[in-house]
């Protein structure tokens, strides 16, 4: 047998064996955890260790367009974070830590943000249309054009915030409300929940700093 017809004998199992493993080869591990995708291209904005995003720290990183809807966020904390543009509906806030956060265009309608701390953070153009918003600390905020239709702001901080183009039509309030300085919530629609029907505007006479 000549050493070519020999070398083509003996290369032609190698070759097969070989193309056979690189079939057989295991797809590419992806990440472990919970993964926090953009709401719209589907791609990785965080890879999140664990299996709850309760009392998770994602502070002062990028989080634009974030897909959260509907996530256990309780206890996390966000500050600084920037949540531009992000899906938060339905979200579960309670007790989360917001303080500086951007959430420009973000939609957190149906969330609950019951205890949150929102103080300075930016929240125009937000929907938090039907929140609840119960004792959040909201002062200091800006609320520029957003939306907060049948959102219960009971107990809620709102001092030093600007609603002035904010939408608080059927929002409800109550006395321990705290908004700001001469701000009348009856004249933008919201709704004392402790008042009797046609009672006179209730707003606040005395100046009251932010916590």
């Amino acid at each position: 047998m000549s050493g070519r017809r020999a070398l083509a004998l003996f290369a032609g199992p190698v070759l097969a064996a070989l193309v056979s493993g690189c079939d057989d080869s295991p797809p590419p591990a992806q990440p472990a955890g919970i993964l926090i995708r953009h709401r719209t291209a589907g791609t990785v904005l965080q890879v999140v260790h664990g299996e709850s995003l309760a009392g998770v720290r994602l502070e002062h990183i990028d989080l634009v367009s974030a897909d959260l809807a509907n996530q256990d966020l309780n206890h996390a904390s966000l500050r600084g974070t920037n949540l531009q543009s992000a899906d938060l509906r339905r979200a579960n806030l309670a007790e989360v830590n917001l303080a500086g956060a951007r959430l420009t265009a973000a939609d957190l309608s149906g969330a609950n943000l019951a205890h949150a701390n929102l103080q300075a953070a930016d929240l125009a153009n937000a929907n938090f249309s039907g929140a609840t918003l119960t004792a959040a600390n909201i002062a200091n905020t800006d609320l520029g054009l957003a939306d907060l239709r049948g959102a219960n702001l009971a107990g809620a901080d709102l001092q030093g915030a600007d609603l002035s183009t904010a939408n608080l039509a059927g929002a409800i309030f109550d006395a321990a409300t705290r908004w700001p300085f001469r701000f009348n919530p009856k004249s933008h629609g919201a709704t004392d929940a402790g008042a009797p029907k046609n009672s006179p505007p209730r707003h606040q006479d005395t100046k009251q700093t932010g916590e």
